[in-house]
């Protein structure tokens, strides 16, 4: 396999006969596939959370590294194990669901068609016979999960998620010209601005995640980074939160 690599004559590969190995020099570029930072650090995640051991990476020796620790949303596997049958089978999901509007769990019947994750914990989107309409419902709140009858709505009738919403950002207008210039560049927008398009059921998600659920002036240039240039837009099509 090396061999056959070394024969396609890539810069900046050189033996090292104390190590006993093929080493990369600063020059290197690969000729198979692409320099792709993002599944380092992808890789280095997935360590860090314990879900990946260094040794089945493709990073070989890892450098130091650490990430903000955020809670452990736990979710019971028999609950996802039968969330996943009701959404494979379009069946109904019988459920104790611990709603924020309520001050005590309830048993429900909802119709899971998929499933979404918010940055932080994951949902099954589901139509709500209680309320009439598709909703979200936080795995980690349910309990006592069983499978039920066939389901009687449509995952296409859930225009909140099959559409989507264009959310155009831009550096922050009160940044100077070179701290403008590095927001531009973290966030990947090579004009005056960029289009992300997200799920109009995961918008309220979206805008928080970004710190764009707040007025831009609500928080110094320095802090905010970066502005939602469409907001007018995007008010008018956004859904209520739903957690």
């Amino acid at each position: 396999m090396i061999a056959r690599y070394l024969a396609l004559a890539p810069r900046g590969v050189g033996y090292d006969k104390s190590a006993k190995r093929y080493v990369a020099a600063e020059d290197f570029r690969p000729v198979v596939g692409r320099a792709d930072a993002a599944r380092f650090l992808a890789e280095l995640r997935l360590v860090d959370v314990g879900i990946l051991p260094l040794a089945e990476t493709m990073l070989g020796e890892a450098p130091p590294f650490d990430a903000t620790p955020v809670p452990e949303r736990p979710v019971d596997p028999f609950v996802l194990r039968a969330v996943f049958r009701a959404i494979r089978e379009r069946r109904a999901l019988s459920a104790v669901y611990q709603s924020m509007s309520r001050p005590e769990p309830a048993r429900r019947v909802v119709e899971p068609h998929a499933l979404a994750h918010d940055g932080f914990r994951w949902h099954a989107r589901a139509f709500d016979p209680e309320s009439g309409g598709f909703r979200d419902f936080v795995l980690g709140r349910l309990s006592k999960a069983k499978v039920g009858e066939a389901a009687g709505s449509a995952p296409q009738d859930d225009r909140d998620w099959h559409d989507f919403v264009a959310l155009e950002i831009a550096p922050h207008p009160g940044l100077t010209p070179a701290q403008s210039r590095a927001i531009a560049h973290d966030y990947g927008i090579t004009g005056r601005s960029i289009t992300i398009r997200v799920r109009r059921a995961l918008l309220f998600y979206a805008l928080k995640r970004l710190g764009l659920d707040v007025a831009p002036d609500s928080r110094p240039p320095q802090v905010q980074h970066i502005v939602l240039v469409n907001r007018a837009e995007v008010d008018t099509a956004g859904p209520a939160a739903q957690p």
